[in-house]
């Protein structure tokens, strides 16, 4: 929910399916079916709860090819 702001798109699924910005999207896992976890985590986001500590970006270092941020 952090990132919607005039930095970024005007709405939650326009954050969410802005080109690049989320792996779950290039790769097709967003149309899997949501299990229980998925739906606390979007009930946690809705209701405030930012586990990034207000992070706009982030890398997985598992898999991150860079580390430019």
């Amino acid at each position: 929910m952090n990132r919607v702001s005039p930095q970024f798109p005007n709405t939650v699924s326009g954050v969410i399916f802005q080109p690049g910005a989320f792996t779950a999207v290039d790769d097709g896992q967003i149309w899997l079916t949501p299990d229980s976890t998925a739906y606390q985590a979007v009930y946690d986001a809705v209701n405030g709860w930012d586990p990034s500590g207000e992070a706009l970006y982030y890398f997985n270092p598992a898999t991150a090819t860079s580390q430019w941020i």
